[in-house]
């Protein structure tokens, strides 16, 4: 092991400490499983929405797998390719589905943090990063409810890797597995777009266009549906109406969760209006960083900013793929030290310990959206940074 990455190791009380809470909250929740494993309404989350799909869409079509409700709220709002991984789970019993999820999930998070660890030059250490994530609230929450954040961190990951090898094609195919959640791609999208990584680009294009292709045995009904229905869905799940959204805020992590739970409060016109503010500082924040930071690795992780702080919806599993920009602001470390890099690292510790008290049921109904003003924080320190950086020369 190099010095540097025997120097980045926490010290062993915090190794021991991240590997009890990481291992202890998932051996409890799967136990929790087994000793309730023929009441499936105990653990009936996201990923048996995904299931109730796949086999629906195996015995009726694809149209009544969009229109189905799999419960109150939730629907399936995936695009049409993505019914394929599940039409195949639901050949499995529920809890053998179920374990099988969670085995990709588990394969996709280690792969993709090793990918992140080996996209540093010298290496990051594997080891404190995974502690960490393991460690952290995001991937008890992917665990639980089964959702595709790991498969998404694989995918940023892959990207970051390789364009640091400077294999722009096999980081478009990377970036590609972005398809599984449309609204995360097209920020990445603008970024490639941004920088002129064209032949990344169209490898991302490449990628999707060969998911899109697969469809062709369900026919145009399939997308027809989807761009019809998911959008309803959509309301619905956010309780969009004339006054707004009303989704819980305290479940979310965006900025239009922050404003709406703490301005919002004096009047909905006001929330509204300083979510568009945010939302137009993230996007400025993101071009700064783009334009002016030289390095690849700081694009990516305002890229990953700035499609969880941007998004309308995003959830508490998806801080899994914090992991990204965390690893970034770690590795830098010695270049980045300073003021920044004290904010930077303030922001992503508290999100860390955020995610706990909210696991830990804590933050519940009337808290506001702490890690959505966090991320925004968080972006925002990042393009300070960057402003003062030389920027790169084009490709």
């Amino acid at each position: 092991m190099s010095q540097r990455s025997e120097r980045s190791r926490p010290p062993a009380w915090l190794r021991v400490g991240l590997l009890v809470l990481g291992v202890g909250g998932f051996s409890l929740w799967m136990g929790y499983v087994w000793m309730e494993r023929r009441d499936l309404t105990v653990w009936d989350k996201d990923w048996y929405c995904f299931y109730s799909a796949g086999r629906t869409f195996l015995t009726e079509g694809a149209r009544a797998a969009y229109v189905q409700h799999c419960n109150e709220n939730y629907f399936w709002m995936y695009p049409p390719y993505m019914l394929y991984p599940y039409a195949l789970a639901s050949w499995l019993p529920p809890l053998a589905a179920y374990l099988a999820v969670i085995a990709e999930i588990w394969l996709a998070t280690l792969l993709g943090l090793r990918l992140v660890a080996r996209s540093f030059r010298p290496d990051v250490s594997t080891e404190t990063i995974l502690l960490f994530v393991v460690g952290s609230g995001g991937l008890l929450a992917t665990l639980v409810v089964g959702q595709h954040s790991a498969l998404l961190l694989l995918g940023i990951a892959g990207g970051m890797w390789a364009i640091h090898r400077d294999r722009d094609i096999v980081a478009g195919l990377s970036l590609g597995l972005l398809g599984i959640k449309p609204n995360w791609a097209i920020v990445f999208i603008a970024w490639l777009v941004v920088t002129r990584r064209w032949r990344v680009l169209g490898a991302m294009a490449a990628a999707g266009s060969v998911m899109i292709l697969s469809t062709m045995p369900m026919g145009l009904e399939a997308w027809q549906t989807y761009v019809t229905v998911v959008p309803e869905h959509v309301r619905t799940l956010l309780n969009a109406s004339d006054a707004g959204l009303t989704y819980p805020a305290h479940k979310l992590i965006t900025a239009e969760a922050f404003t709406r739970s703490t301005l919002g409060g004096l009047s909905a016109s006001a929330g509204w209006a300083s979510w568009v503010a945010l939302e137009l500082v993230i996007a400025a924040a993101c071009i700064v960083i783009w334009v002016r930071s030289p390095s690849g690795h700081d694009q990516i992780a305002a890229a990953v900013l700035a499609a969880l702080a941007g998004n309308v919806y995003a959830e508490f599993y998806d801080t899994l793929v914090l992991a990204v920009p965390a690893a970034v602001w770690w590795a830098r470390r010695g270049n980045r030290a300073g003021r920044v890099w004290l904010v930077t690292g303030g922001a992503a510790a508290a999100v860390w310990t955020w995610q706990w008290l909210w696991v830990l049921g804590s933050p519940g109904t009337g808290w506001p959206s702490v890690i959505g003003g966090l991320l925004v924080v968080w972006i925002v320190a990042e393009a300070v940074r960057a402003w003062g950086a030389s920027p790169p020369e084009c490709a």
